[in-house]
């Protein structure tokens, strides 16, 4: 790609709003990453009204009709059309914005979108690669397309992308079969590993035993988790996320009969490095079903970059790792696994065993190699 013939700014498609809640979200760390190589953000999200005053963005923002524009310091946020009030808003400032934002489009280096998602709220959508056909189209894939991998929307984007960027053998087997001619690299779960490895800098007081960080849902194995708070009563879990609605009367259950057990809510995505090193050994008592296959859970890589021995239910992308994590085949190996992982933390072990292996696979995973492998796939060359 010759650089005399683009901007040095990136295009990310993708749901703004997890930024704000705190999440690790792949289009925001991403955008963070190509923004640390020099690139200016240019961000397309469909956002509403009410995230608007939900997520405190009024002070900052400026509006833009049909996308989200990010410069350095400078929000240009959309006016969905949610009312009769904003549709009429919607369409002066649409008259006035709409060529200003196609022209950012047309002169931009790339287009990144992070998920499915990313293309249905948009519509313009269908323009980009009619109005920019030398710029190149990123799609990172890491949803199950088991159901969806025919479906007209993922045929679509998968015809105007220039690059799919898959996270498991499954995701990448079904696109390779489903689009031979498609350009296909399997990079993984990506993870903030500067960020998790300040794990160790806080010399917390170890009050948990045991703990999980995340989105408390219908993939959560509830049963083993109380399975292991009856079989190790002396040890507490701790529980660090939101809960969600088809969870809510479970986790409630759980807490009422296991003292033991403990949940302190959702905290910032900041915040949980400090919670993190307050635990000796994190558990991710996820489900495993038909989408287990499909799933590189960014939990495993964030418990390696911390240097804190994780045990895993018999998921794929866990059983990869089993030298530097504690795979469990069933519930009952769950268990034995979980006080094996506690006794080895204490004793040294882990540190002599596992630890250096975990962090190794994790520095592997963080954005910036990410970032320099997705750039060489499509040419591109960083100039700094």
């Amino acid at each position: 790609m010759d650089r005399a013939s683009v901007s040095n700014s990136v295009i990310i498609l993708g749901f703004m709003k997890y930024a704000y809640e705190g999440l690790n979200d792949t289009s925001r760390l991403m955008a963070q990453t190509f923004a640390g190589m020099g690139f200016d953000i240019v961000y397309v999200d469909p956002v509403s009204m009410g995230d608007l005053f939900r997520f405190k963005l009024l002070p900052s923002m400026r509006r833009v009709s049909n996308a989200l524009v990010i410069y350095p310091g400078i929000l240009r946020l959309p006016l969905r059309a949610t009312t009769h009030f904003s549709r009429l808003v919607s369409r002066i400032l649409g008259a006035r914005f709409k060529k200003t934002v196609f022209r950012v489009i047309k002169n931009c280096a790339f287009v990144y979108a992070a998920s499915l998602s990313s293309w249905r709220d948009h519509e313009f959508i269908n323009a980009i690669k009619e109005e920019t056909r030398d710029i190149k189209i990123i799609f990172e894939c890491h949803e199950n397309l088991r159901k969806d991998v025919n479906h007209p929307l993922t045929k679509k984007i998968i015809d105007r992308s220039d690059l799919i960027v898959t996270g498991t053998d499954e995701i990448t087997s079904l696109v390779r079969k489903a689009y031979p001619t498609a350009e296909v690299v399997q990079l993984g779960q990506g993870v903030n590993y500067a960020l998790w490895q300040s794990v160790e800098l806080f010399n917390s007081r170890k009050k948990y035993a045991f703990g999980f960080t995340g989105h408390l849902s219908s993939w959560i194995d509830y049963d083993l988790l109380e399975l292991l708070a009856k079989q190790l009563p002396r040890d507490e879990i701790l529980l660090v996320g939101p809960v969600a609605p088809d969870s809510k009367k479970r986790l409630s259950s759980i807490l009422r009969a296991n003292a033991n057990i403990v949940w302190i809510g959702a905290r910032s995505y900041r915040e949980l490095p400090e919670i993190v090193s307050q635990v000796e050994v994190l558990i991710l008592p996820r489900i495993v079903d038909e989408n287990s296959a499909a799933c590189d859970p960014v939990k495993l890589y964030e418990a390696l970059a911390a240097g804190i021995p994780i045990v895993t239910t018999a998921l794929p992308a866990a059983k990869k790792l089993s030298n530097a994590l504690y795979y469990s085949a069933n519930s009952d190996q769950f268990v034995v696994n979980a006080a094996q992982a506690l006794a080895d933390v204490r004793t040294g072990l882990f540190q002599r065993s596992k630890k250096m292996a975990g962090k190794e696979i994790a520095m592997g995973r963080n954005f910036t190699s990410r970032a320099m492998a997705i750039l060489t796939k499509i040419e591109f060359h960083v100039y700094r």
